[in-house]
Order: structure tokens, then C-alpha cells, then sequence
């Protein structure tokens, strides 16, 4: 709340050292909570340290990669565009990534509960297909209704912003609806393979996004920046899709096919948002994406302010 809430203070007051104080204070008060309430306390353990990095240094430089190709189009639009088009763009940027923000929120809960229930028993595969496949159910509504608000929503707050309504729709589709395959980056961290694949995948992803950008730019302004971001989430997911199956953390089996066959349905939304959630419901629905008695387990690990959630899937099981 400090670091988000509070900078808006620093950018209505224009002040880059305010902000980065509220930043720094908002980290230093999380620390100490955790310090203080959690039973863990800090050390130093140089060889653990060096075996985290030797371990995960592909994961690390992937998530340096990934942040760079995530921004590389504002650098972009504000070289080839001027910052009246950046300005544009980060706002609807910033807006379209927030469905995303909170659903991706959940991997930071699944990591951890992966590793434990392999440990109990069940196989990488069946936890990542249930993860997926109630991604899936989450995601791709969400995705919908973002598209299909995002006008009414920069029309009602941000009327001066109205030329990135068509960037921000795609935007906040393209993002929501990847989730589903982005979660499959965790069951490759999991499972410690080959960890190389994220980096080979985050670096082509970034390729793309720099080639497309310097091409579609100039000529289709901003959104052309939103057109290589949207093709750059379809690539990096058939990719983290293909890592998987190659892998053998992801099976294609009938509920799965389903999920993608579902994922294409959700398009429909550019002709018509609401046809296109119908239509999605009901595939969802018919195809059987899960059943309800996974919905049950779900149910049985929620805190009850999340209950809801687990009712609304109960209704979309087979």
C-alpha cells in the first residue's frame, strides 16, 4: 500500500526522490513485518548462496530478459514517437497489466504448494494440469470482460487517453489470457531440468519484440507497440507450452486439448465481448475443463473470503 498507494503523492508532487523513498520505506516496513512476525532470521550461508546461484542463474538472467522485452516497446515508442505517445501508452499499459498482475499473484502460492504435493505423492504433470487447466477458468473470463470494459473505463476516468483504447483492449487480452501457459514456467523451475529453456525462450521473446516494434512503430504508432507485445505473450506461450510437453511436465491429454481449444474461443471477443463470454461459459462447461470433484479439493484449501470463487467453479465443472 506505501509503495503503490503513497506514489501517487510523489508523481502528483512530480518529486523522483519522494517516490523512491516511499519505495524504499514500503520494502524496509515488509522486511521488518517478516522479520518480526515470521520464525526465521537472517544469516549468511556462502555456500548455499553459491549453489542458489549456480542453480538458478538461468531463471535469474530469464527474469531480467523478460523485464527488458516486457519494456522494451515504450523505449521504443518514446524514441520513434515522443513522449506524448509514451504517455499514452504506459497509461493503458499500466491499466491492461492489472487483471494480469493479480491473477499471476496465485504462482507465488503455487511454487511452493507444487513442490510440496510432489513430495506427498502426486506427479509434476497431474499438478501442473490441474493448475493449468483452473488458470484456464480464471483467466479467459477475466480477459473478456477486460477487453470488453477497458473502453467504458479510459472513456469515464481518461477521456484525454481515448486514442490507446484500441491498444489497451488488445493489451489487456493478450496479457489476462496468457496466464494459463505463463504458470507453466513454474512447473519448469520445479522440476530443474533444464532450466536454460526459460533464458532460450526469454531471449527470443525479446528479439521479437524489438524487431517487431522497430517495424510496426513508425507506421502504426502505439498500437503497432501493443501488436508486438500481444504476438510476443502468443509466442513466449506456445513455447512454455512446448518446454513442458517436451519435458514431460505437461501432458496433452482430452482435458487439455480442451483448454486450448477454449483459449481460441475466447478470440471471439474482438467481434463481440459478450457473444464471446457466453460462448465461452458454455464451452467450458460442455468440454468438461474440470470436474467437480477437483472443484472440492480446490474448495477444501481456500480461506472462506475465497469460498466464492470455488462455488463459481463448481458451477463450470462437468
Amino acid at each position: 500500500m506505501i509503495k503503490w498507494g503513497l506514489s501517487i503523492i510523489a508523481v502528483i508532487q512530480n518529486n523522483i526522490v519522494l517516490l523512491i523513498a516511499f519505495w524504499t520505506i514500503g520494502s524496509l516496513l515488509k522486511s521488518i513485518y517478516y522479520q518480526y512476525y515470521l520464525s526465521f532470521r537472517f544469516f549468511i550461508d556462502k555456500r548455499l548462496i553459491l549453489n542458489s546461484i549456480k542453480e538458478g542463474l538461468s531463471v535469474y538472467l530469464s527474469g531480467v530478459v523478460s523485464f527488458i522485452s516486457s519494456q522494451v516497446e515504450r523505449i521504443l515508442t518514446a524514441y520513434l514517437l515522443g513522449p506524448l505517445s509514451l504517455g499514452i501508452y504506459q497509461l493503458v499499459a499500466l491499466i491492461s497489466s492489472v487483471p494480469y498482475s493479480l491473477l499471476t499473484s496465485f504462482n507465488y502460492a503455487l511454487l511452493p504448494s507444487s513442490t510440496y504435493y510432489s513430495y506427498k505423492g502426486k506427479t509434476l504433470p497431474e499438478i501442473t494440469s490441474l493448475s493449468f487447466r483452473f488458470y484456464v477458468l480464471a483467466s479467459l473470463p477475466t480477459a473478456i470482460i477486460a477487453l470488453g470494459l477497458s473502453p467504458f473505463f479510459i472513456e469515464r476516468f481518461f477521456p484525454e487517453y481515448s486514442s490507446g483504447i484500441s491498444s489497451m483492449e488488445l493489451l489487456a487480452f493478450s496479457l489476462t489470457a496468457s496466464v494459463p501457459f505463463q504458470y507453466l514456467s513454474t512447473s519448469l523451475i520445479v522440476a530443474k531440468k533444464n532450466l536454460r529453456a526459460l533464458l532460450l525462450i526469454s531471449l527470443i521473446s525479446a528479439l521479437e519484440v524489438v524487431s517487431l516494434s522497430l517495424i510496426l512503430i513508425p507506421s502504426m504508432g502505439i498500437y503497432g507497440g501493443a501488436i508486438a507485445q500481444s504476438i510476443n505473450n502468443l509466442i513466449t506461450s506456445f513455447m512454455l507450452m512446448f518446454a513442458s510437453v517436451k519435458q514431460g511436465l505437461f501432458e496433452m491429454k482430452r482435458e487439455e486439448v480442451n483448454s486450448i481449444i477454449v483459449a481460441f474461443i475466447s478470440l471471439l471477443s474482438f467481434a463481440s465481448w459478450e457473444l464471446a463470454l457466453i460462448a465461452l461459459i458454455l464451452a467450458i462447461k460442455l468440454l468438461g475443463i474440470v470436474k467437480k470433484e477437483e472443484v472440492s479439493m480446490l474448495k477444501g484449501l481456500l480461506p472462506d473470503a475465497f469460498k466464492g470463487i470455488a462455488r463459481i467453479f463448481n458451477y463450470l465443472a462437468k
